[in-house]
């Protein structure tokens, strides 16, 4: 199973939903995009698994991520 995916520099503007089949997730990064918003639909079912997430050099509104998952590193 799947455990880093680097998504940098991809102009993504929506989080990809393909990885919420990834249950084992460990490290992911999602800096420079073009991504808005992310919300618990997008991060919640990567679980406790994720433990550093990049995003990096985004437009992300402070409002638009609401995620409560036990990561134990957010770029």
């Amino acid at each position: 199973t799947l455990q880093n995916v680097e998504l940098s520099n991809n102009k993504l503007t929506e989080f990809p939903a393909c990885l919420i089949s990834l249950p084992l997730l460990n490290r992911l990064l999602l800096g420079e995009n073009q991504l808005s918003s992310l919300g618990n639909s997008s991060l919640a079912p990567l679980g406790p698994s994720l433990n550093y997430l990049s995003l990096t050099g985004n437009h992300l509104e402070v409002s638009a991520f609401e995620v409560d998952i036990g990561m134990s590193h957010l770029d």
